[in-house]
């Protein structure tokens, strides 16, 4: 059977993700037009949803995809030494998700769907370590088919018990239940693609799983600060009005990141083969990805950051007028996530994990602490200005160490044209004071005319970024 490549990978995520994100989204709009305050427990409560999906493999789902893209033949038993290894983080996370629940001081709605998550995890569990060998087997196009049908699933359901209840709390009980049974079909593929070998725990793998653990461990534990902690915070320090502002921001980022995201993710068993060749090898691959995440991502941000109140009242009404300069201000932080998400996977393909944890603990602590003092002094402006100043600190920190330590990267040589020619774009924006429509064919003119007068659209530049698209991990054969 022929292996799906890079590209179709690639392309059949991000439309299973491009499905599920609009029911998600449809969803979100549904709770928002009920009032603010259901909002935000809402989105606090999916949040602690979001961090499971994260938790049970504690970031060891990389090292996952990264041997079974080497090692495919002894798939089974690294199968088996994650499976091992959730079973014991569950045994913990549940015990402190219920602690959060009965003593975190959230409201009792959102105390109520914690617990929910809680019974939810050992589903997330399995399922995380059998997503970890789709994307290892070079089976993106399957990961993304399973992962986009659970979340379709729950949210049309989810979405119809909402309308027939107005209680959130139902949601939950069947995001779980789905979660359960998406088991089935997950197990059935991975046996289908792990055909050789045996199940049983072997200590040797074991023994080198475990080795890993306290440098992927850390670098999920200060990923999860980074991406959900604005989201903790302002419900706990605000209240879950200032929630329901806040959790606007995250459904723009969740959209921006749809296509960088399965990029890097399909990325992994690339970039670990390139960096066994040489670290030049790894660069230009990186050089490549960011390119590409750059020239799709950045118009979309400077174009939602200038008309921010716009594109809110339009779609979630003048009530949510208030959110528009928490948008403004944090969607930047969009473009900077997608350039760490490419640096990062970069460094642990390298197998410099330690220094993705240096990079992430240095950014975490920087924004936790920004984030209590601004919260205190501004409250849920605060947070947002704490927030892109923290992506800021993580960007520059995982640019000077790929610099230093992994390979000598000129970013400004090849993004310049790319940032002029937004930065073209954004003050033709400025003074154009049309509607929506008419500023988006502005907008789209103004950065591709700036990129072909600059030459950034030439053939050659457009075939370097779609051999990216078309390179796949199964070329380079199977280095067990």
């Amino acid at each position: 059977m022929e292996k799906p490549g890079l590209l179709r990978s690639s392309l059949l995520m991000v439309a299973a993700r491009i499905l599920s994100a609009v029911g998600s989204f449809t969803l979100f709009w549904i709770i928002s037009q009920e009032n603010v305050a259901q909002l935000g427990a809402f989105r606090t409560v999916f949040v602690f949803f979001l961090a499971c999906d994260f938790l049970p493999l504690l970031g060891m789902n990389q090292y996952i995809i990264r041997e079974i893209s080497l090692l495919r033949k002894q798939g089974r038993a690294i199968f088996a030494s994650g499976f091992l290894f959730t079973c014991l983080t569950s045994l913990f996370i549940i015990p402190v998700l219920i602690a959060v629940a009965l003593f975190g001081r959230y409201s009792p709605q959102v105390s109520s769907g914690i617990l929910i998550v809680a019974a939810s995890v050992p589903a997330t569990a399995v399922a995380l370590c059998c997503q970890s060998v789709l994307i290892g087997t070079g089976d993106g196009a399957s990961f993304g088919f399973l992962q986009g049908g659970e979340i379709i699933l729950r949210t049309v359901i989810g979405g119809a018990l909402f309308l027939l209840s107005s209680d959130i709390i139902t949601i939950f009980y069947c995001f779980a239940l789905i979660r359960w049974l998406s088991l089935i079909p997950y197990l059935k593929k991975i046996i289908l693609l792990l055909p050789e070998g045996s199940w049983k725990f072997r200590s040797q793998f074991v023994r080198e799983f475990f080795i890993h653990v306290p440098s992927f461990a850390g670098i999920m534990l200060f990923f999860l600060v980074i991406r959900f902690s604005p989201q903790l915070m302002v419900p706990w320090m605000v209240g879950d009005t200032g929630a329901g502002y806040f959790a606007l921001i995250y459904q723009f980022l969740d959209l921006l990141l749809l296509v960088p995201t399965a990029l890097t993710i399909n990325l992994m068993p690339v970039l670990a083969v390139q960096a066994g060749r040489s670290s030049r090898a790894l660069e230009e691959t990186s050089l490549q990805s960011l390119k590409l995440v750059t020239i799709l991502l950045l118009p979309a941000v400077l174009f939602i950051g200038i008309k921010a109140e716009s594109i809110l009242v339009l779609i979630f009404g003048p009530q949510y007028r208030p959110a528009a300069p928490l948008l403004s201000i944090t969607i930047g932080s969009g473009l900077i996530m997608a350039w760490d998400q490419v640096f990062s996977t970069a460094m642990v393909a390298a197998k410099q994990q330690k220094l993705d944890l240096i990079t992430l603990a240095v950014a975490g602590s920087g924004m936790l602490l920004l984030l209590y003092i601004f919260i205190l002094r501004y409250a849920v402006l605060g947070a947002a200005i704490a927030f892109i100043f923290g992506m800021t600190l993580l960007i520059i920190c995982r640019i000077s160490f790929f610099i230093h330590i992994i390979s000598p990267i000129n970013l400004l040589t090849h993004l310049w044209r790319y940032c002029a020619a937004g930065c073209i774009m954004a003050t033709g924006l400025f003074f154009f004071h049309g509607n929506l429509f008419s500023s988006i064919i502005i907008a789209g003119g103004l950065y591709l005319g700036s990129l072909f007068l600059q030459g950034s659209l030439t053939k050659n530049e457009l075939l370097s970024l779609t051999a990216l698209l078309r390179r796949d991990e199964a070329e380079c054969g199977d280095m067990a």
